[in-house]
């Protein structure tokens, strides 16, 4: 089966043609490869799934006094349930709060719920069923059908652009991109830095 860029992807091979000035289709593989390396580049950094989708039951530990609760994948849309666990291993239950009891924070750009009366210390003690992200389709960018921001998209592009014109310089053959992303991470600028955190996942409350 031939190789594919991700679902998820954070921009096309088209639009980085464009912007490289490309019009074979020769380089075509080794540019989804930068795409999806880069992908995987900008997820891990900012630790979220840009793209809209149900998450269930993503499990979240709690291992200090607070009453929010950091999900994923951003912006929260919806929340389906929190469920806290009682028991451990095998013997673990989970009971499911009242939507009375917890709510999403603002606009849920932060990727926070609110759960009043706070929550009890545990490992894999909360989960929690919810509808995040962003709308990601390119052949309706700037409509409402396509509401990954921009600056990401933009990111993703000149980060592929960089490495593929650097790829030459630095002995990077087309079937090692995959693992590349290690090494790119130093390379990031201050600029590019802003951006991812901007869009950084909150870490778990201690």
């Amino acid at each position: 089966m031939a190789e594919q860029i991700y679902t998820y992807a954070l921009t096309t091979v088209a639009r980085v043609k464009t912007r490289l000035g490309i019009t074979v289709s020769a380089n075509d593989t080794q540019l989804l490869r930068l795409i999806n390396a880069v992908t995987d580049l900008i997820e891990g950094e900012t630790g979220r799934r840009f793209l809209r989708g149900t998450v269930t039951s993503e499990v979240h530990e709690i291992r200090g006094a607070t009453d929010m609760i950091p999900v994923k994948q951003i912006p929260l849309i919806s929340v389906t349930s929190v469920q806290y666990s009682t028991g451990i291993g095998s013997n673990r239950t989970w009971t499911t709060l009242d939507t009375s009891l917890y709510e999403i924070i603002g606009d849920g750009k932060s990727g926070l719920i609110k759960v009043w009366g706070g929550l009890g210390r545990g490992v894999n003690s909360v989960r929690v069923t919810y509808v995040g992200g962003y709308l990601i389709d390119f052949n309706e960018f700037g409509t409402s059908s396509h509401t990954l921001p921009a600056d990401l998209t933009d990111l993703a592009e000149r980060l592929v652009t960089k490495y593929w014109k650097r790829r030459e310089a630095e002995g990077k053959s087309s079937e090692g991109i995959a693992n590349a992303s290690i090494q790119w991470r130093s390379d990031l600028e201050k600029a590019d830095q802003q951006i991812l955190d901007r869009y950084r996942r909150l870490p778990e409350f201690v």
